[in-house]
């Protein structure tokens, strides 16, 4: 027993150390940005004063619902017309079993490149993605991307109120990596729902 401990403290304290590296395409862990994400979303909360959120299978279930589904839509969206199951945040949260007064949603779409905001990529004969002047562009590590995401919530005023609501639980997924049209770039969707 104290031998299983010792292995689950250690994958647990190794995950961010893991999240330091360039996010593989081919390598992919969803639930290695999720997990980077709750962590820079609790040092958040930390640093507002605020108790850090505890996570919760049913939000998490319901966020990686979320997440795959605009996914394999390719569309941002929080509410899906014509659902009557799973087409609102508190319905996908209930369908999953999430039983709470009050719930929220936080959606985005980002990429694995590390590309500054409104500037352009091009790709060179390797099929490599480059600046202007030819300096390849390399992938972002999930606490990269993590800290990108949440640091973009937090300039929304909605998405901030989510962040630093009074709410107890979170529940993050991110989707599969959806290839972009032009070159190596990749896309990802990134759900977190608030329960309390």
């Amino acid at each position: 027993m104290i031998r299983g401990l010792g292995i689950a403290a250690l994958l647990l304290f190794s995950l961010p150390l893991l999240g330091q590296e360039a996010i593989v395409p081919q390598k992919f862990q969803a639930e290695l940005l999720a997990q980077a994400i709750f962590e820079a979303t609790n040092q958040l909360r930390l640093r507002e004063g605020l108790e850090a959120f505890k996570a919760n299978e049913a939000l998490q279930n319901a966020a990686r619902y979320q997440a795959e589904r605009m996914a394999k839509r390719r569309r941002l969206q929080h509410k899906w017309p014509g659902d009557k199951k799973y087409g609102s945040p508190r319905q996908r949260i209930q369908a999953f079993e999430g039983n709470y007064n009050r719930t929220g949603e936080n959606i985005a779409q980002d990429y694995l490149l590390d590309i500054p905001s409104g500037k352009a990529y091009f790709i060179n004969s390797k099929g490599q993605a480059t600046q202007q002047g030819g300096t390849p562009i390399p992938y972002r590590s999930y606490q990269q991307l993590a800290q990108k995401v949440v640091k973009d919530w937090y300039l929304s005023p909605g998405h901030r109120a989510n962040l630093l609501g009074d709410f107890e639980f979170i529940g993050i997924a991110a989707s599969f990596l959806v290839p972009e049209k032009k070159g190596p770039n990749f896309d990802v969707y990134l759900v977190q729902n608030f329960g309390k």
